[in-house]
């Protein structure tokens, strides 16, 4: 098995990198061969709304979201991580997540789409926030990427979460057995098949 490993935070070693390292430790132990990708790292323009990857099956972009394109159609797990500015994800990461509208066709019925990523992919979506609470503030994020991934790209599954950073302080570096940060990891154990 394969996962991807997007890493939205022009931090790159900061919570959410933290937070996508306890995933990758995980995802060794299951023997899941994972590539680390930066965001930052990419060329990444915006999604123009041209509609080319409708009409002719793919982005138009020439930028590295190409190479990312093959890359997510070959693994098993798609891991996003964003801390979040604002209520809402980075600026990269809502970019990159625009230009997968390349991934969706349109249909014979007005408004649907079908997802033309290979089937059987799961994804997870780990949030790093500086607010205590942001666990329930930001609920929406956990709603919206579902439907992100699920409803519209067709993944078979997916979890989400959003862990306040105040369970990542820096003399611990992660290592607190904070609720949210135990949730997270007992979770991912149990998505990817971890006894």
């Amino acid at each position: 098995m394969k996962a991807l490993i997007f890493n939205g935070s022009a931090r790159k070693n900061g919570n959410t990198a933290t937070l996508l390292e306890r995933i990758c430790v995980k995802f060794a132990k299951a023997s899941i061969d994972f590539e680390w990708i930066n965001l930052t790292d990419l060329k990444i323009e915006d999604c123009r709304g041209c509609l080319a990857c409708k009409k002719n099956g793919r982005c138009e972009i020439d930028d590295d979201m190409q190479t990312i394109y093959e890359k997510i159609q070959e693994v098993d797990f798609i891991v996003l991580g964003s801390p979040v500015y604002m209520g809402a994800e980075t600026g990269r990461v809502k970019s990159f997540v625009d230009r997968l509208y390349a991934f969706l066709r349109f249909t014979d019925k007005k408004g649907v789409f079908e997802s033309n990523l290979k089937k059987g992919k799961k994804a997870i979506v780990v949030f790093s926030c500086g607010l205590k609470d942001g666990d329930i503030v930001y609920n929406h994020l956990n709603v919206r990427y579902f439907n992100i991934f699920v409803r519209l790209l067709g993944c078979d599954d997916m979890r989400s979460f959003i862990i306040p950073s105040f369970y990542l302080v820096e003399k611990n570096k992660g290592s607190h057995d904070s609720s949210p940060l135990k949730q997270l990891l007992d979770e991912t154990s149990r998505f990817i098949g971890m006894p």
